[in-house]
């Protein structure tokens, strides 16, 4: 049986637990709460015992069967969750989950986790007999017009009420990343005891947050690099790791990267937006990045960022470079402003 992920609470709470789950995609917010959905219910129903199985290359397949066909001394009930993450099944992995479905042992839950599941991989044997034997939940991304109104649901969830204007200006601001829109959430709700917020309370309390990685990546992209330095200095300031600063900034220069060689192809700008789902109050940043930086100038700026990461991380031949340095002399770049090394030293 295929249910929607807003339609698992319910399900669990109709009555007794599914001998399994699938829960499969690669929006890890949905895919944690979907897990701890049923983690919490399986306890409830007295699964005591939980073991977990990791899926790598070499992964015996017989482990599954011998957990489950292992009884426990402390309960008599067991959770067994099988972690694929991007890994298929393969030969032997389907034969193993075939079998599983023919005769799912008494008084375990299997909780099983993936990737996205492609339409081809669905029509296979396993992913068919999972499909008959248990529950499948697929998660997948929120749209932009589906966003706003997932953000009213989370409020709701909490007792609050918002209004859809404020939803909408914070669906922006997050641009398409759940996580990123359910810590706004709690911000606000930590920040304010109102019963309804509307847009003015909204960036009332989004202007006293702290300077984040998002509004860092934004600025860089237009190009302003004294307001570059400030977010800098207010994240250094806050005890944020530089790590997550970097992860922030990698993944932009991947995206730009993309954008930058359709562009480079041929293909108009307006087009290449479009293709890449590039949020309506991202376009004229992303416009500008554009302009200053080419496919062959990103890729240089990719290779540094990953001798950054090394040094971040304490290895290769730029180990012992303050972090914060290497991260702003990366933001810069990535803002199209060289640095001298007099500017560095007051860093």
């Amino acid at each position: 049986m295929r249910i929607r992920p807003d339609q698992l609470v319910s399900s669990l709470q109709s009555g007794n637990l599914a001998p399994l789950y699938l829960i499969s995609g690669d929006e890890p917010l949905q895919m944690t709460e979907s897990a701890d959905s049923i983690r919490r219910v399986a306890k409830t129903h007295g699964y005591e015992e939980r073991v977990l199985l990791e899926v790598t290359r070499n992964f015996d397949w017989n482990t599954l069967f011998q957990e489950a066909d292992t009884l426990s001394l402390f309960t008599s009930k067991k959770l067994i969750e099988l972690r694929l993450g991007a890994h298929k099944p393969g030969t032997q992995g389907s034969k193993a989950l075939v079998e599983y479905c023919e005769n799912p042992p008494q008084d375990t839950v299997l909780l099983i986790t993936t990737g996205k599941i492609d339409s081809s991989s669905q029509k296979n044997k396993w992913f068919k007999a999972l499909e008959n034997t248990g529950v499948v939940i697929q998660i997948w991304p929120v749209d932009a017009r589906s966003l706003s109104q997932w953000i009213v649901r989370r409020f709701a969830m909490h007792g609050r009420r918002i209004t859809d204007d404020a939803a909408d200006y914070i669906a922006d601001h997050v641009e398409g990343n759940l996580l990123a829109a359910s810590q706004e959430i709690e911000n606000i709700l930590l920040l304010t005891e109102k019963e309804t917020l509307n847009l003015t309370d909204v960036i009332a309390v989004g202007d006293n947050t702290r300077y984040d990685v998002f509004k860092l990546v934004d600025t860089i992209l237009e190009g302003h690099k004294e307001r570059v330095i400030r977010i800098l200095d207010g994240l250094r300031n806050e005890g944020v790791e530089p790590i997550i600063v970097h992860w922030a900034l990698n993944r932009e220069l991947h995206s730009l990267y993309s954008l930058a060689s359709d562009v480079a192809d041929g293909l108009p700008i307006d087009n290449v937006m479009k293709k890449h789902r590039v949020w309506s109050n991202r376009k004229n940043p992303i416009r500008t990045a554009l302009q200053r930086h080419k496919p062959r100038g990103l890729q240089r700026l990719i290779t540094s960022a990953i001798r950054i990461e090394k040094a971040l991380k304490g290895v290769g031949e730029n180990k012992g470079t303050d972090p914060w340095i290497a991260i702003t002399w990366l933001s810069m770049r990535m803002a199209g402003i060289r640095l001298d090394q007099d500017l560095l030293k007051t860093l």
